[in-house]
């Protein structure tokens, strides 16, 4: 893509911004002609000229700005002009209201008021049409209407299994996982790099980078590299801002295209599926039976509502691990400041020490995190999984986390402060299987076994 073409698109990215300005200004004007009109108040009606002319000026530049945005290709073409020429009709209204409203245009009607109001509740009309298929680029043309209660509309639906070994790879396990962490930017309607994950026929077409999958090969498939990149990297994915695949989902489809050889129909029952994959595919479906984690996993006294509306205030994500059992997944989405509230991060983990004993999962990344935080940390017994990459731990901060003898994954990549003194008290954890060492000091020929990954 050359300079001139990059150039366009930077711009073409401030359309999402740009376009709520003229739906506050032209939303306000219809508003004020309204209470004037009822209210006797005069005064108001001095500033709907001025609302009318900055609710057409930013749609004038929202449109061109949308415009630019339109030529990534990544926009389904019906949808993609329902959305333009709607928002130009709106724009033309809003230069045709101001004009009336300002008497450029002379017109001869008794009432003034009722053509005002009645080209205003038009342009209302006419943003609510625009915007509704501007979410529908952005989010898929059933956005609102997914949850819609009575709705006529079939829905497809998954058979219904009883075990783990009924249960297809991708209908029931690898497809959702899809559905809630891709589907947003890789839809019918919003087709990032024009690739499309909604059903069976475009994952096998492919985007502009290829198809998504190759079978018996996850190693060389597009979808897993891009997931397995440094999250600075701009080719990563998901982008910024949206909540990144686990290491147990990334794990699931790695499984389904290495050895399910990304067949949309095969079952656990038909593929060699070890008892660690069946665990995780069990966690992720919430079944009961012997593979599935519930069975192992004892319940944790509930956790109260006022701790849950805390932490969820200070950007908490907590994720019920099995139904009913009380035990969760923790995480924080990646910060990107390097200036950390040292005061915040201790109030999270202060908050978070409230519920330990049901914490079996927990991931802060870039969170500021230092050596001092592990004390709190260190004492959560029931850690399984710990993801602590790009923050400020140091060789002695890994000694307050050698108490956590039920942790199997640590993951402390790009914490450039540890070093191989680090090795020997890494060595002293139990059941730990895997640590993601990488971008630390540690060197390759130094590390405790083939469990570390550098």
């Amino acid at each position: 893509m050359n300079e001139a073409s990059d150039l366009v698109l930077f711009f073409g990215r401030f359309h999402p911004l740009v376009v709520h300005l003229p739906i506050g200004f032209l939303f306000f004007a219809f508003i004020l002609e309204i209470v004037a009109k009822y209210k006797k108040k005069e005064l108001l009606k001095e500033a709907i000229p001025l609302a009318l002319f900055l609710g057409a000026m930013s749609a004038i530049i929202a449109c061109i700005l949308g415009y630019m945005l339109s030529l990534s290709g990544d926009y389904e073409g019906e949808a993609l002009d329902k959305h333009f020429w709607f928002g130009i009709a709106t724009t033309m209204i809003a230069i045709l209201a101001w004009m009336l409203k300002t008497k450029r245009i002379k017109y001869i009607i008794k009432e003034s008021v009722r053509l005002n109001i009645a080209t205003l509740t038009f342009i209302v009309l006419l943003l609510s049409i625009t915007g509704h298929y501007g979410g529908n680029l952005t989010h898929g043309s059933d956005y609102l209407t997914a949850y819609l209660p009575f709705t006529t509309k079939e829905k497809k639906e998954v058979p219904k299994i009883n075990s783990i070994e009924e249960a297809q790879l991708f209908a029931h396990v690898v497809h959702p996982i899809l559905d809630n962490k891709c589907l947003s930017c890789h839809n019918n309607s919003k087709k990032k790099g024009g690739l499309s994950l909604v059903d069976e026929v475009s994952i096998l077409k492919g985007g502009k980078s290829g198809v998504a999958f190759i079978a018996g090969n996850s190693e060389q498939s597009e979808l897993i590299k891009r997931v397995h990149l440094d999250p600075d990297d701009k080719e990563f994915m998901p982008p910024e801002g949206k909540t990144p695949l686990t290491e147990e989902e990334i794990k699931i489809i790695e499984y389904w295209i290495d050895h399910g050889q990304a067949d949309f129909t095969a079952t656990v029952g038909t593929v060699d599926t070890p008892e660690e994959i069946k665990k995780l595919l069990a966690e992720q479906l919430q079944l009961g039976d012997d593979h599935s984690a519930g069975s192992t996993m004892s319940v944790a006294s509930p956790v109260s509502e006022e701790v849950m509306a805390s932490l969820i205030q200070l950007g908490v994500n907590m994720r019920e691990i099995v139904s009913e059992t009380n035990r969760y997944d923790v995480s924080m989405l990646p910060k990107n400041s390097k200036e950390f509230d040292v005061k915040i991060v201790k109030e999270i983990l202060e908050e978070l020490s409230k519920i330990k004993n049901n914490i079996v999962w927990l991931s802060l990344p870039s969170q500021g995190i230092t050596d001092t935080h592990l004390e709190i940390i260190g004492s959560f017994k029931g850690l399984q999984k710990l993801a602590l990459q790009k923050n400020n731990i140091s060789d002695a901060g890994i000694q307050h986390l050698t108490s956590l003898e039920q942790l199997e994954s640590l993951n402390l990549h790009s914490n450039s402060l540890i070093t191989n003194k680090s090795i020997q008290q890494l060595s002293k954890f139990k059941k730990l299987e895997k640590i993601y060492m990488w971008n630390t000091s540690i060197k390759k020929e130094d590390s405790i076994n083939k469990k570390v990954i550098l």
